[in-house]
């Protein structure tokens, strides 16, 4: 996970060279649809992932504050509900993986519109389950930009790049199947 968060990271610094081949199951289209704003909702998204990647590749979450660490903003859109005991996790945990990925989805999607908290948004990052990193990213004019996902298995849960979105000032994610590249 490491590496791959490494190549993340140099990814969102610079876009891949064209051509270049990513290792990973496949490629998936986003289209993010802005206000007007979709250069700062670019920025914001670039600027969150960036901070959250280095929090959750460095000493871990738990040595430090990460809300001291994130971006203002998205500390302040995020959800303040307390975290979780452990003994709460850990039964949340075998209960999710119980679940058929047709539940975690229509859980997830009931989900979608919520804040996340802070942790659990670093925590999804940091998670063994993680399956989608940044690959690339353009704006396509004042109110979208697109953001291509590299997916390293399907399916994939893409719950929290979604919220990234949404708290970068995003109005709505769409996700092209349509445009799915190997």
């Amino acid at each position: 996970m490491g590496l791959q968060i490494e190549d993340e990271l140099a990814r969102l610094a610079t876009a891949p060279v064209p051509g270049q081949r990513h290792q990973g199951m496949a490629l998936v289209k986003y289209t993010v649809v802005c206000q007007g704003n979709a250069a700062e909702v670019l920025c914001k998204a670039r600027e969150a992932l960036v901070a959250g990647l280095n929090v959750v590749t460095q000493a871990g979450q738990s040595a430090h504050d990460p809300r001291g660490v994130l971006p203002s903003w998205f500390v302040e859109r995020s959800s303040t509900q307390r975290r979780m005991s452990d003994e709460e996790s850990r039964r949340w945990v075998e209960r999710w993986k119980k679940l058929s990925w047709r539940r975690k989805r229509k859980e997830m999607a009931a989900l979608e519109g919520l804040p996340w908290t802070t942790e659990g948004w670093l925590e999804s990052l940091e998670s063994t389950d993680r399956a989608w990193y940044w690959w690339d990213a353009q704006v396509d004019g004042p109110d979208a930009i697109t953001v291509f996902l590299l997916i390293t298995e399907w399916p994939f849960a893409p719950a929290a790049f979604k919220w990234l979105c949404r708290a970068a000032g995003a109005a709505r994610i769409e996700e092209d199947l349509e445009d799915f590249l190997r």
